[in-house]
């Protein structure tokens, strides 16, 4: 069954929101990923020349690159100790249609002078005849990205 609009938003907004209410972190994110993924679910980060950009397979690839490389560098410059809002724009397809995007725009507070960080991304996604999802694209502002991982490590 393919996911409705709703569903969908519901889902993303819990995975984009971890620390929300107490949430469970990066493992939150985890095992919401689990739960809507197929085992054989391709991930790709698009970038050129981007250090988070990665083609990962599998579940436990996923799982291994968010915890040993991607949580890491985005949580390093961020002030975990303010709120930090991750919100679900708009949904695109879904319903008849195996593809649909989501865009999100996440905003916190860089530990570097209390600036603020606002981040957005793009999701493409397809999901196979159960709702599972089997391919993602990521598309993010890299570079936004990458200068907030660059200032982090001053």
């Amino acid at each position: 069954m393919v996911p409705q609009v709703a569903e969908i938003s519901s889902i993303f907004d819990q995975i984009a929101n971890p620390w929300k209410d107490g949430g469970a972190g990066i493992d939150g994110i985890l095992s919401h990923i689990e739960a809507t993924a197929a085992p054989d679910i391709t991930f790709h980060i698009v970038g050129q020349g981007f250090q988070l950009a990665n083609d990962l397979n599998g579940i436990q690839e996923i799982k291994d690159y968010f915890k040993g490389s991607m949580a890491p560098a985005f949580l390093s410059g961020l002030d975990t100790t303010m709120a930090m809002n991750h919100e679900v724009v708009r949904v695109i397809g879904g319903g008849n249609s195996h593809w649909f995007a989501i865009e999100l725009k996440g905003t916190g507070t860089s530990k570097k002078a209390d600036k603020p960080y606002v981040s957005e991304a793009i999701l493409v996604l397809r999901t196979n005849d159960q709702g599972k999802w089997v391919e993602v694209r990521v598309y993010m502002d890299t570079l936004q990205i990458q200068n907030h991982i660059l200032q982090a490590s001053k």
